[in-house]
């Protein structure tokens, strides 16, 4: 089995007063290159009705996908982190926008269903601005269940050091996604503060450092000496 401890880099733990997080599933990821292809023109001298403004259908899309993601996929996530624009120029129509986006659900269908769903929507948004769009998936990490008996040798050895555990599930991406895929995995979580990571004031407590260790150990040891095989 593989065992992963880290921190969780959100805020479910530290809401919940929590030292320990038994991780139960790992969000899946796609990244998407969307392009919108206009046409480009004077920005003061064509008419708005015969304007094809990539920039447009994109923003357009960027709202849209947001609030549709939000409303009918409660569990899952939407992101917009970069827009390239061409010719780039501040009096010219912009003729090209591309974007990359990404999807995120911890259930690998509802996943799938909900990257169809958004390059009809990116379709429908290219129409209204006479646009034309496409869409190519870039990456794509599958997401992955913990082993029920990693989960239950992680709150086990939450309890034998006298500490509480919470099952939840991590919205970011870890090494134990990818063994999952070859061996029972689990992963434990300690909080960090403020739900902060990847940033300066990341920071995680040092005695939830040391607690989340002897949980790891004493998880590893409940695996490594139990009667039946995983």
């Amino acid at each position: 089995a593989y065992l992963e401890l880290h921190i969780e880099q959100g805020p479910q733990l530290e809401r919940a007063n929590c030292t320990i997080g038994a991780v139960t599933h790992i969000v899946g990821r796609s990244t998407m290159r969307v392009i919108f292809n206009g046409q480009a023109g004077h920005s003061g001298t064509t008419a708005l009705d015969k304007r094809r403004d990539a920039v447009q259908g994109a923003a357009l899309f960027i709202l849209k996908a947001h609030q549709f993601v939000h409303d009918t996929y409660p569990d899952g996530i939407f992101n917009c982190g970069n827009v390239t624009v061409k010719p780039g120029l501040f009096n010219v129509i912009p003729e090209q926008a591309t974007l990359t986006i990404e999807c995120r659900h911890v259930e690998e269908q509802i996943l799938a269903e909900m990257e169809g769903a958004i390059e009809m929507l990116a379709q429908r948004c290219a129409d209204e601005y006479q646009l034309s769009m496409g869409v190519r998936r870039t990456v794509h990490m599958p997401a992955a269940h913990m082993a029920e008996p990693c989960i239950a040798a992680v709150e086990h050895a939450s309890a034998l050091v006298g500490t509480v555990s919470k099952r939840l599930v991590s919205y970011a991406g870890h090494d134990a996604q990818m063994l999952a895929q070859y061996t029972p995995t689990g992963m434990i979580f300690v909080p960090s503060l403020g739900g902060v990571s990847q940033n300066p004031r990341e920071f995680t407590r040092w005695e939830d450092v040391v607690t989340g260790a002897n949980v790891l150990l004493q998880a590893m040891l409940e695996l490594a000496f139990a009667s039946t095989s995983l």
